[in-house]
């Protein structure tokens, strides 16, 4: 049987920092240039007629604007989905050790704590992970997609 997921790609921010984006500083160096580089994947992927689910932390309003415009100029659909979860909550998960390691002081950028997070009000699906475990959260996005 065929799933909506068997026609997706999955951008991973974490796995393009550590592949493409390796020699790139991490935070806001650099952040528009790696912007653009993701839209040109995605549009790739979108014209030949894949979904994409591109797991990015994107505090700016504008660049995830940017995305929009890219994205729905080529008739395609962009879907913003808002993870959400309170500070408290991230420090529990932290399996990276970043939250542990901005609290004592190291020069870490995280949305939300050390930068600015700018919400939006236009969030196709808003993902409160602390109240929907992660298959309401994936169901919940897989309905979403047309």
């Amino acid at each position: 049987m065929k799933t909506k997921l068997d026609n997706c790609v999955l951008l991973d921010g974490d796995i393009l920092r550590e592949t493409i984006f390796k020699d790139y500083p991490h935070g806001e160096c650099k952040r528009e240039e790696k912007l653009d580089i993701i839209i040109k994947m995605c549009l790739e992927y979108l014209h030949e007629g894949r979904h994409v689910i591109a797991t990015f932390v994107s505090p700016k309003f504008s660049e995830r604007k940017k995305v929009w415009e890219a994205v729905e100029g080529k008739q395609r659909t962009f879907m913003e989905v808002h993870v959400q979860a309170s500070f408290q909550t991230c420090s529990e998960r932290d399996v990276k050790g970043l939250y542990s390691r901005a609290k004592q002081g190291d020069d870490i950028k995280l949305a939300g704590l050390t930068e600015p997070y700018e919400e939006s009000d236009q969030v196709e699906v808003r993902c409160d992970t602390e109240q929907l475990s992660v298959k309401d959260c994936v169901n919940m996005i897989l309905e979403a997609i047309p």
